[in-house]
């Protein structure tokens, strides 16, 4: 269900982020600060974002669409929005190496997209997975894939807020935009041990307290964290991009963005290695 039934004033903190960029840890961060204000946790409000969202958890969960807690908290968040124009947000979200949001997107729902990948104990075809993953890439477009298309699908179409307009700050590995009555923060989930509680403080000024709980790679939502993390290893080792195609998913706006030259290069050696 979602974190709070009623509103607080004329005032929201929104962890709102694309699927698998490790927000569990942001998450329990926020709640565990007693903030004055409810926490909400999302993965889309925009019009666009809800269609997608629904095309694909409609094939991917076996829930009906409607009793998802996303949902939930989506419809109240967008309610909410929609009864009070002038609502003063605080809003987190997370950015990831997109090659490694794929393929622990790919890894999570695996059963429910490609059960022919499955042996008959349940347990992952690794060898075979990575060779689908790898084609699955090879039709990689920038102009319809989900990372790179996220932050205009829902943050320039719900705030009218271009965030690749503003410089990210690398050094520090996040950037606080404020816009409007948007306050918008951006980690990078690559480090996070570190700037987690620096962001968030800022963020909410002193109504936050450092969280002293998991963080860095001790992320409870990412696929290596999971109960079958030595599968998910199996397929990271046995998957590999091929060189032209990792050029292409480097050079995407997204990727220039949010990774400096030397992280991008250092991150496609790691996808096309030999």
């Amino acid at each position: 269900m979602p974190e709070a039934e009623t509103s607080k004033g004329k005032h929201l903190t929104v962890l709102y982020q694309m699927g698998k960029v490790g927000s569990t840890s942001v998450h329990e961060a926020l709640l565990a600060a007693a903030l004055d204000t409810p926490v909400y946790k999302v993965h889309f409000l925009s019009d666009q974002g809800v269609a997608h969202g629904e095309k694909f958890h409609r094939s991917t969960l076996k829930n009906p669409w409607e009793e998802t807690p996303h949902i939930q908290t989506t419809r109240l968040v967008r309610g909410r929005m929609a009864a009070d124009p002038d609502l003063e947000l605080d809003v987190v979200t997370l950015v990831r190496d997109p090659v490694g949001r794929e393929v622990s997107e790919f890894f999570q729902y695996v059963e429910a997209l490609h059960p022919e990948l499955l042996d008959e104990d349940g347990l992952l075809k690794t060898q075979r997975a990575a060779r689908v993953l790898q084609a699955r890439f090879m039709f990689f477009d920038e102009s319809s894939n989900y990372t790179c298309r996220w932050f205009d699908m829902e943050i320039k179409e719900l705030f009218g807020l271009d965030v690749f307009a503003f410089p990210f700050d690398h050094d520090r590995g996040y950037t606080l935009i404020e816009q409007g009555n948007v306050r918008l923060l951006i980690l990078r989930l690559e480090n996070l041990d570190r700037t987690l509680n620096p962001g968030l403080r800022e963020l909410v000024g002193a109504r936050y307290q450092d969280w002293k709980g998991r963080g860095g790679k001790d992320r409870a939502n990412v696929g290596a964290q999971k109960q079958s993390g030595e599968q998910y290893q199996e397929l990271v080792a046995n998957f590999r991009l091929r060189p032209s195609v990792g050029e292409k998913v480097y050079g995407t706006t997204y990727a220039r963005h949010f990774y400096t030259p030397a992280e991008r290069d250092g991150l496609l050696q790691k996808w096309t290695r030999p």
